[in-house]
Order: structure tokens, then sequence, then C-alpha cells
């Protein structure tokens, strides 16, 4: 049975005995767990990032109009999963779901809507048993109202003891239904949970991810906090060591009177042995191992791999980027230039051409080396100017040594693009902080270096003279 360990479970029942079986099945499996009632004061002021399951007891309310039951569930699932949270899985945890059946029809309207809705029957793990109880509020309104007096509260409440001590001799209590524990039930609910879980296909994969994911930033913390022995000096010690690091990372480019900059430039020196301890993760994992997936070996539409490329190979969260930086690319406002790589880089048709020219994007990426950026040794912007081709053109791109020509679609502004860049075209400017178009994104290292490789080729390249 894979589930989350990172803190991502939620379980939401009004009855915490009710919800102690699975806090305790899952305390058991080393799984974190948030729990909630219905009192909405202890629910959280905004959405939860990343929630993957939510255990949901539908009778959190003595109402069991269906209609109130499904707004209410609707309701919490809106306050509690943003609608950037796709893939989550309901498990609906009750023991009235059969008595609403429209509700999995009007879950699957929200924006947030469930990836996948499973049941666990409550009614299945609890015997019923109807349990005598005596209400002593209600008893002394009723003798009150019945002998219309005001009474003495005391003497009443006295009466209600004896009354209550004496059951059998009266007929003056309230039956009340109660649920009872089956003695297997952490063995039952595991069980039913793990059939469940397996239903989800593709779900688990993304959870044992996740896991690594978490684990493997464990260890980096448990590596590096263990450089130096826990005393009176160990924080003193790893500030300098994080100080190192940023100013290892960043070079003469740290402003060290920013903290928030040597805080964000040491952690940035974790990626490369995180991925070497993720990595490892993956490669022993036990749970991809015995992880029981299906796979459709069917060819996916151009359009999702695009977008998968562009996850890939670039960076499209640039909103922070102020400054000029390696491989980012900018969008050149200049219709006659374009027009002119165009006729350089494709074979149109007259018929076709002012279309091409119209949907195509003249770009341009600062190619110059990252350690020159680092460094502090960059005097100049260096400047590779290129186009993003519409994909539906890619048949009229010629074939060149001096084109770097992507092998591979990318979706970006809301279309799928060849990227292109014309070796040629290289120049330079002056070092200037000021962008010199509008940020479209940056290119990850392993494309960036294949257009540099390739830059280097045609600058290098060998030619004989000879009559």
């Amino acid at each position: 049975m894979i589930l989350p360990d990172s803190g991502k479970i939620i379980i939401i029942d009004d009855n915490v005995e009710q919800a102690l079986p699975l806090i305790q099945l899952l305390s058991k499996k080393k799984i974190p767990v948030i729990y909630y009632n219905n009192d909405k004061d202890f629910y959280p002021s905004d959405c939860i990032d990343n929630i993957r399951i939510i255990f949901l007891d539908l009778q959190l309310t003595a109402n069991t109009d269906e209609k109130t039951i499904v707004s209410l569930a609707k309701q919490l699932l809106n306050k509690l999963v943003n609608n950037n949270n796709p893939l989550y899985l309901l498990i609906v945890w009750s023991l009235k779901e059969k008595n609403y059946p429209d509700l999995i029809t009007e879950l699957n309207t929200l924006p947030n809507k469930p990836a996948y809705i499973l049941t666990l029957n409550k009614a299945d793990y609890f015997n019923q048993q109807n349990i005598n109880t005596f209400n002593e509020e209600k008893f002394i309104k009723t003798i009150q109202d019945d002998i219309k007096i005001a009474g003495d509260f005391d003497v009443l409440k006295l009466l209600s003891q004896t009354l209550k001590e004496n059951l059998n001799k009266f007929e003056i209590n309230t039956p009340q239904l109660k649920y009872i524990l089956k003695d297997d039930v952490i063995s039952l609910i595991e069980k039913k949970l793990k059939e469940e879980l397996e239903k989800a296909g593709m779900f688990q994969l993304f959870i044992i991810w996740e896991n690594l994911v978490n684990n493997a930033a464990g260890n980096i913390v448990n590596q590096f906090s263990g450089f130096y022995p826990f005393d009176d000096n160990w924080n003193k010690n790893i500030s300098a060591v994080f100080y190192n690091l940023a100013k290892a990372y960043s070079g003469k480019t740290l402003d060290e009177k920013d903290k928030n900059e040597i805080i964000k430039n040491s952690l940035f020196t974790f990626n490369a042995t995180f991925i070497d301890n993720l990595e490892n993760l993956i490669l022993n994992s036990k749970d991809l191992t015995d992880c029981s997936i299906n796979f459709d070996v069917s060819e996916i539409p151009n359009e999702v791999k695009s977008k998968i490329n562009s996850k890939i190979l670039l960076i499209e969260n640039i909103a922070s980027i102020e400054n000029v930086i390696p491989g980012l690319i900018f969008k050149i406002e200049d219709s006659k230039k374009k027009q002119n790589l165009v006729e350089y880089i494709l074979n149109v048709k007259p018929e076709d051409k002012q279309k091409v020219i119209t949907e195509t994007i003249l770009i341009e990426c600062e190619i110059s080396p990252i350690c020159d950026y680092i460094q502090d040794k960059k005097k100049y912007n260096r400047f590779l100017t290129g186009i993003l081709c519409p994909a539906e053109f890619k048949k009229f791109i010629k074939t060149a040594d001096y084109l770097y020509k992507s092998n591979m679609e990318l979706f970006l502004i809301g279309k799928i693009f060849i990227l292109i860049f014309d070796y040629r075209l290289l120049h330079t400017s002056e070092n200037s902080a000021e962008l010199p178009g509008e940020k479209i994104c940056v290119l990850r290292k392993e494309i960036f270096n294949e257009i540099q490789s390739g830059l280097v080729k045609h600058i290098n390249r060998y030619g004989v003279l000879y009559l």
C-alpha cells in the first residue's frame, strides 16, 4: 500500500472516535495526517498545497438531506483544495454514502474536482449497539414544565441524580445508536484501502516519486547539518557553511549585504547533490519494484508532447528575473528584421509568406557562458538571434549548418513552436540592466549547452585553401 508520507493526507470526520482507526492505521505506516472535525474555526484560512488524499465523512451535520450533504462536501473541498491541485484522491469514509447517489456527479462539477473518488464504508468496520443514556438537562426541563413551577434547581438536580442511579426502576432513558470498533478494524481497513488504491493506477507512481523527493530532501538536511557537532557553536559554524556555499555559487555577483540573496544562492548549491540522492533512491526503491502498473504504449498527442518538452527544457516561471542572464529568451519587436530572417531560414511559398511572417516570433537569446556571469566577467551581452516558428510550418525550414533547429516541439505562449537560431547572427551589446524585449522563457542547462556547442562548432569550423 503506497501512501504520501509528507503530511498531505486529510481526514474530515465530526466524530474523532470513528476517525481514530484511520489515524492509527496511518500512524502505524509512519504516515502523518491532518485531522479536521466540523468546527470551521480550526480550518486553515487558505487552501493547503499539494493535497493527495482526503478521507471525507459525509455525515458532518444532523441534516441528512442529500442537497445539504452534497453542498457541505463541495464547500469543504473548495476551502481545502486549490484549483492548481488536480491530482488528489477523495475517499468517501461514511456510513451514509449509498444514500446520496448524486454525490459523485456533483463533485465532478468542481473546478478542483478529485482525480479519483473511492469509498470505504464505515459500517464494515464498526458494530452497532443501542446504548441507554440519561439526558439530565431534558429531564429537569420536563419536570419543570410538567409541575408548572420554577422549582429549586439544586433539588431537581438531586432528584435527577437519584433517578439516574435507578434507571432500571424508571423508564426515563434515551436509547442512542453507538458504533463500536470491531476487534480487527486496522487490518480490515488496510486490506480494503489497498484494494481501492490499486484502482487509482498511475496515481501511485506520482505518490512514490513525491515520497522519494521528500526523502532525498531529508537526506540533504541530515548530511549538511552533520558537518559540525551539535554544540553551542553549531549555529555559527553552519551559518558559515551556508555563506561559503552562496559565495561559491554566485562568485563576485553575490551581494554580501543582502541576506535573502545569500540564503537563496546557498540553497541553489543543494541541487546537484539532491539530484544524486534522488537518483540513488529511485534506483533502489522497493515501492517502484512492487508497484503494479500497466502502461499504455500508444502515441500521445503533439500538444501534450510539446508541453512536456517545455517542462523539461524551459523555465517559464520568470516573473522574478529582472536582469539579463544566460539562457534568457526575449521577444523582439522588429518587423523588417523578422521578415528578413524568415526569408533566410524558411523556404516559403509566396502565397504562405505573409501568414508565416505574422505567426512567427522574432527572438534573441543571451548566450554568454554561465561562468562569465557568475564571476562577473561579462562586459558585454552576447545575443543570438532566431525565431519561434509555428510547428505547422516546420516543413519549410531549410537545412543548413549555420542553423540550430530544435528536434523537439515546444509549447510556448499558447502555441506549439520549433526553436530556431541562426549562428551567423551572433552579436554583442553593452552590458545593460535594461531588458531588450519581453521575456519569454529561460533555456535549461541541457538545451542551452546544446546551442552553445553548435555555436562553437560553427565558429571553429575549418576551411582549406587550395587552387
